[in-house]
């Protein structure tokens, strides 16, 4: 009984001493504390491992692998995320090269979600030190809200948030010590122009994380230290950021599967144009149908005042497609639902290597590799309806020798990369003299007599 008497008469005693507390944990609650809170779930730990190959005494090549690390940021909910560059340089070193020691991987903290995410390259600057990353999850990714660098203000306060020497999560803080930067960094190709100096630490493993400002907004990338300096980090600011996004990283000729069919202007989903023996016709898409939904997702017109609510911009269904567009693989099934006046219907596309699309629209053919004696040669391996290859009588197999401009340049290429970007720099209408073999009597042997040429014209 006395002692329920003591519990009661305690309790207010108890209840003022908890409030104290609470009001001594809200004084410490600084709007730095209050950024990291908000910002730190969209910021990324990255390692990227590449392949350095070298020859041994017996001059064979070898592969051994290459790491770095680094940070990054979520920019898009839907698993986009930026980084600098040389964080990811020696993966994009192999890219067309199919090697299987390449990979990025990226975590966030364990607290946010525990888990390792394969990230995808989808494209760079390397001028910029930029880079866009892709992950692929079940739900929605948390991201940081992208601020203005137009307006900053020398001795403004900010917030770095990083993963030096793969520290996860560590957080500076400090002021914006100088606008308008130019550096060029020792030992490297890089000049940069225009970045924001502070005094808040960035060192190696910082790159490419967030710099913000007290109301957490983005407002740069992180990006270099000056070595041999105290207190001298460099960021890259948000609005250039935001315009390479905007006109390099999310641009088209990044796409690496070739679908062979072309859309309308935009805003249009309709297609337009469909090539003959594309992917595209393969699955069936013909001139006039409109694409609903890619891999699931439905393209569908979103209001200003939907998005207004969740503070984003808002987003058409091409900005939508066109996001999804840039990341497919060749090789990889990608179900699309089209709409025309009879309704809606399924098709599954599998797009081709970028390489054979150039190849297939701008000559009508296909090529690969063939060991010919001590080298190796290319080989004609489709040949599209109606188009220049075929319109000179190319066929399956033929190998390709020689190739002559009328200006008398002459081009003799054993890599189906070597020959796209050639055709690729090319106008339309450009004529390409070819020199082909063709082992007619399949001895196995190519003769003299087996030789033929054509004037290819280039579409």
């Amino acid at each position: 009984m006395i002692a329920a008497l003591c519990l009661v008469l305690l309790a207010p005693l108890q209840l003022q001493r908890d409030s104290a507390v609470d009001e001594r944990a809200e004084r410490r609650i600084t709007p730095e504390v209050l950024v990291v809170r908000e910002a730190s779930p969209a910021v990324v730990y990255i390692v990227s491992t590449g392949v350095e190959v070298f020859q041994d005494i017996f001059g064979r090549p070898v592969g051994q692998p290459n790491r770095s690390a680094g940070t990054g940021v979520m920019v898009d909910a839907d698993g986009f995320l930026v980084t600098n560059f040389h964080v990811v340089a020696n993966v994009a070193a192999l890219e067309g090269s199919r090697s299987e020691g390449a990979r990025i991987e990226v975590q966030f903290d364990s607290e946010v979600d525990p888990k390792t995410y394969q990230a995808q390259l989808v494209s760079f600057a390397r001028s910029e030190d930029l880079a866009l990353l892709k992950i692929t999850g079940e739900r929605k990714f948390p991201t940081v809200k992208l601020g203005i660098s137009s307006d900053l203000m020398i001795g403004e306060r900010v917030i770095a948030i990083g993963n030096p020497f793969q520290q996860k999560l560590s957080v500076s803080a400090g002021i914006i010590s100088g606008l308008h930067r130019d550096l060029t960094v020792q030992g490297s190709l890089y000049r940069f122009n225009d970045l924001i100096q502070t005094d808040a630490s960035i060192n190696h493993g910082n790159s490419g994380g967030p710099l913000l400002n007290i109301n957490g907004e983005l407002i740069g990338i992180n990006t270099v230290v000056r070595e041999g300096a105290e207190n001298m980090g460099y960021a890259i600011p948000v609005d250039r950021v935001r315009d390479v996004l905007l006109n390099e990283l999310f641009a088209p000729q990044w796409e690496k599967a070739w679908m062979g069919f072309e859309l309308e202007s935009e805003p249009s989903l309709k297609v337009a144009r469909v090539q003959a023996g594309s992917p595209a016709a393969e699955a069936g898409i013909a001139v006039g149908d409109e694409i609903t939904a890619i891999e699931g997702f439905v393209l569908a017109e979103v209001s200003s005042e939907a998005r207004a609510a969740d503070g984003k911009s808002p987003r058409t269904p091409r900005g939508e497609y066109n996001n999804r567009r840039l990341t497919l693989l060749p090789g990889v099934e990608v179900p699309l639902t089209l709409r025309n006046a009879a309704g809606l219907r399924a098709v599954t596309l599998r797009g081709w290597p970028k390489v054979d699309g150039i190849l297939y629209e701008r000559l009508g053919l296909t090529v690969g590799r063939v060991r010919v004696g001590a080298g190796t040669m290319l080989s004609v391996d489709r040949v599209a309806p109606g188009g220049p290859a075929a319109a000179i009588g190319l066929v399956k197999g033929d190998l390709i020798d020689a190739l002559r401009s009328p200006d008398g340049r002459t081009w003799s290429v054993s890599q189906p990369e070597g020959l796209a970007r050639l055709v690729f720099a090319l106008p339309a209408q450009s004529t390409l003299e070819i020199d082909v073999l063709r082992d007619e009597d399949r001895d196995f042997l190519l003769e003299t007599g087996e030789l033929f040429k054509g004037s290819l014209v280039l579409r």
